[in-house]
């Protein structure tokens, strides 16, 4: 079935559009409603100063009263967002453990940490408070006021244990969390402040943060409206569009087939479309095989050294400099080997350059397939083969030299027999060149030639 090149122009360009669209309308979204809720705990953050001082004086004090007292219940009962508050430090003078906890749902501030057998204690002071009652020395003025002091304190400390236990348990559930924490589920803020006194404290509080909610399903509807007069605009563009592409793409198709140097004639989209682009494909494509089989045969010719099938001394030239670029940026290791294959003249003097010929080819092969992937491996010139080991250290160069060198030995040919080389070895130093990288092969080179030959000497 024939589909027109506009329809399909103006259905996938749709598509991509609507695919940017929700990209782009996902991330304003995420940044805005971050933006928003991160203003609102720095809203919640700041509102908090208050809390937090009268918090740390009576945490330093261990002095519960500070935090019942009326004025500041009021503070925080007016803070319609505090849902709950929890202090907790330790008194900069006794060392004494603080607690108190806020719960909206009670309107009231309690003590929530009590010293061990506390009522029981009070108990037995009341008692023996009441019991000098009947002494007629005691000072019934001031035993009273004991007696009025312990039974408030009796008192507070029922209501307080009483309000813990009433303490509704969804708040506590969210506290172990990292502070800052939004719940999305019960749009509930978690915030945890540092207080100032000596020995520290912490001052956790929830709040209800439901107008996020709201901003929420603001920025969504906003979104909606934005991307529909988006897509308005963006089908009629696309359609103006398509009736302009049309006609110029036999001479785009020329201009193409002109310039297509490095490209893969397999990923050359709609090879297959039975239309305009389709036909312009195919042009193409049979351009591109001819430009990269000419490129690849220049190529080998300008690279490949002809008789041993590596790469030649222009090809190692080029692969050298950049690999010294390369140690120079990132600091890395790179050793170099230079191969000297022992009595080559003596070989063809005897056999002849035919059987000369061989011998290299033989080395060449021997040398290569012992080789990983990312060595470099080049024939320098004569009998001469350089081989670049990135990432190695001199020490594993030699390792692995010496297991070339002994592979060459052992390597006989048809009519010269035994044949072996002799191998220097030297590694990149900062501020080297090709040149003096190569001197210093040559030096150790000659010292296994100096040594006896079939050697690997390091310099």
């Amino acid at each position: 079935m024939f589909i027109s090149l506009k329809i399909k122009i103006i259905v996938l360009h749709l598509f991509l559009v609507i695919i940017l669209l929700g990209g782009l309308s996902y991330k304003h979204y995420k940044n805005s409603l971050s933006n928003y809720v991160q203003s609102v705990m720095g809203f919640h953050k700041n509102s908090s100063a208050s809390i937090v001082s009268t918090a740390s004086l009576a945490i330093s004090g261990a002095n519960y009263g500070n935090v019942q007292l009326p004025s500041f219940v009021e503070e925080l009962s007016n803070n319609e967002k505090l849902l709950y508050l929890n202090i907790i430090g330790k008194s900069d003078y006794t060392s004494k453990e603080f607690n108190a906890v806020y719960d909206k749902e009670h309107q009231a501030i309690y003590r929530n940490i009590y010293p061990i057998d506390f009522q029981k204690k009070l108990q037995t002071k009341l008692d023996r408070f009441k019991e000098s009652l009947k002494d007629p020395l005691s000072d019934k003025v001031k035993v009273n006021f004991l007696i009025q002091r312990a039974n408030d304190a009796l008192r507070q400390y029922n209501q307080n244990i009483k309000l813990a236990k009433e303490l509704s348990p969804q708040y506590t559930q969210i506290l172990p969390k990292k502070s800052p924490f939004i719940d999305f589920d019960t749009n509930q803020l978690y915030l945890s402040l540092d207080t100032s006194n000596k020995n520290g404290g912490k001052v956790s509080m929830i709040f209800d943060i439901s107008e996020v909610v709201e901003m929420k399903n603001k920025i969504i509807q906003d979104l909606i409206i934005e991307s529909l007069i988006a897509l308005v605009i963006a089908i009629v563009l696309l359609n103006i569009l398509s009736n302009q592409i049309v006609a110029p793409l036999n001479k785009l198709s020329e201009y193409m087939s002109k310039d297509c140097q490095s490209l893969n004639p397999n990923n050359i989209p709609a090879l297959n479309l039975k239309d305009e682009i389709g036909t312009l494909s195919n042009m193409f494509k049979t351009l591109i095989e001819k430009v990269q089989a000419k490129r690849i045969e220049t190529e080998r010719k300008a690279y490949i050294d002809g008789l041993t099938g590596v790469y030649n001394r222009n090809k190692l030239d080029e692969i050298f400099k950049d690999e010294i670029l390369r140690s120079q940026r990132y600091n890395n290791t790179l050793s170099i080997v230079l191969i000297d294959i022992d009595n080559f003249k003596s070989f063809n003097d005897t056999f002849g350059h035919l059987i000369g010929d061989e011998i290299l080819i033989m080395m060449a092969q021997n040398v290569k397939i012992q080789l990983r992937e990312n060595d470099i491996f080049a024939r320098w010139g004569g009998e001469e083969f350089v081989i670049l080991f990135k990432e190695t250290s001199v020490a594993e160069a030699k390792i692995v030299s010496e297991k070339l060198r002994d592979k060459i030995q052992k390597t006989k040919h048809a009519s010269a027999g035994s044949i072996t080389a002799s191998f220097g070895i030297t590694e990149y130093i900062d501020g080297d060149t090709v040149k003096s990288i190569l001197k210093r092969c040559d030096e150790a080179l000659y010292r296994a030639k100096v040594n006896g030959r079939n050697r690997v000497e390091v310099f």
